[in-house]
């Protein structure tokens, strides 16, 4: 683990249950802590229950998007580059679908998160910003080699890179020969949406890889 997280390692997650942070839907969010298993296989990702290795979710690409699916099949949200970010590693958006809006195909009326990525020294920093208040309300950092990942809820009064309460970290190293990693997700917090949130951390990271690879070679 890169120096930098190193001060995460042993930090405890923090239940939210009496306040819940939910963007998917509250359906997503549970009264204990879960573990994930998360396979990646180019775009695809397959998430189940590390417990009962029972499907939970699968993110596949569907036009030019990463969708997100329930273990039946529906749709809950989309993953999608920012058509106008201008940042070396481009901006993403996690579109949430209503209830009842699955079949759809479109996020009508629905939350749309931006995630923005910036660089720093050994480790990358995502942060999600609600474009309606353009506040930071959730950050993760990550680092470049391996997965070392964890996700805060947004700044505090202290700054904005001064973390929060810790959500969810991953807790198996991924490589690139095999992209396998654990999960585990604080009580009160919305699994699909920590799922959505980690595809675009591993994407960002493999991207970051494979740029400093080619850097160095």
């Amino acid at each position: 683990m890169g120096a930098a997280l190193s001060k995460y390692k042993d930090l405890p997650l923090v239940s939210q249950t009496q306040n819940p942070v939910v963007v998917i839907g509250i359906e997503h969010v549970h009264r204990n802590t879960q573990s994930l298993r998360i396979k990646v296989s180019g775009d695809e990702h397959v998430i189940r229950d590390s417990v009962t290795n029972g499907p939970l979710y699968k993110l596949a690409k569907r036009d030019k998007r990463l969708r997100l699916m329930d273990a039946n099949a529906e749709t809950l949200a989309y993953v999608a580059s920012d058509p106008i970010a201008t940042t070396k590693f481009a901006k993403y958006l996690i579109l949430p679908l209503e209830t009842g809006q699955q079949s759809v195909g479109v996020a009508r009326n629905a939350r749309l998160l931006q995630l923005k990525v910036s660089r720093k020294a050994g480790f990358f920093v995502t942060e999600v910003i609600d474009p309606a208040s353009e506040l930071v309300v959730y950050h993760v950092k990550g680092t470049n080699m391996g997965f070392h990942c964890y996700v805060f809820l947004g700044p505090t009064s202290k700054g904005r890179d001064a973390e929060g309460p810790l959500l969810a970290r991953s807790t198996k190293e991924s490589t690139w020969i095999k992209s396998i990693y654990g999960v585990e997700v604080a009580p009160g917090v919305d699994l699909a949406f920590v799922v959505a949130l980690m595809a675009v951390v591993e994407k960002v990271r493999r991207k970051i890889a494979a740029a400093d690879s080619a850097a160095a070679g």
